[in-house]
């Protein structure tokens, strides 16, 4: 069973918030959305968002912008 460790950093105003999840292929997915832009970085390997119901590929060093309330998940 392989792992997937997802590290997401939210800015909510003042705060700073960090969430890690760690997934297996089996996990079910983890939806989100927030009030402010959040990036997705991809520091190894690579992963697919999906962001208002359509995939997004990125790979290691690739990025993804999901602008304020798109639902999304990894």
């Amino acid at each position: 069973m392989k792992n997937n460790i997802i590290y997401h950093l939210t800015e909510h105003s003042n705060i700073s918030e960090f969430h890690t999840h760690i997934r297996t292929e089996d996990s079910p997915p983890l939806p989100s959305m927030h009030k402010n832009l959040e990036l997705s970085l991809a520091l190894k390997g690579g992963c697919t968002i999906i962001i208002m119901g359509k995939p997004y590929r990125i790979e290691e060093g690739q990025c993804a912008f999901i602008f304020p309330y798109q639902p999304h998940y990894f």
